[in-house]
């Protein structure tokens, strides 16, 4: 998860940065830094089945803990009614349901194409079976 969300910063031209221990232990899993800013990625909890307002809450008071400008929550659950007022108003996003499994595919889908590429390069070097 942490090493897909890093390969999607990067692509956007994000320098990711190694969480500090502190960090890790507040559940973010992803630092990524573009033009002064710094992005974290919450992905401790990404199994829970509902993000809830006491985790926005709580992720909230770590993004500024560690100077963070805005901080994503990832996660497979749904968002509840406060969760989902609380976000729009604060600097936290979701990266959630759809959203989630739309980037997963992205990813796997480029990762696919390029294996199917480097794979044609490789054959493109190698002489064509001649049959008599």
């Amino acid at each position: 998860l942490n090493q897909t969300i890093a390969q999607v910063m990067q692509k956007r031209d994000f320098r990711i940065e190694a969480c500090q221990p502190v960090e890790a232990e507040m559940g973010f899993g992803v630092r990524a830094i573009n033009a002064g800013r710094t992005l974290v990625f919450e992905t401790g909890r990404w199994k829970e089945a509902v993000i809830d307002l006491l985790h926005v809450q709580t992720t909230e008071a770590n993004r500024q803990k560690v100077r963070a400008d805005l901080a994503i929550i990832v996660g497979a659950g749904k968002p509840d009614e406060d969760t989902q007022t609380f976000v729009q108003t604060h600097s936290v996003q979701l990266l959630v349901g759809q959203q989630l499994k739309d980037m997963f595919d992205s990813e796997a889908a480029l990762e696919a194409e390029k294996a199917a590429n480097a794979e044609k390069t490789l054959n493109a070097g190698k002489p064509a079976d001649k049959k008599v």
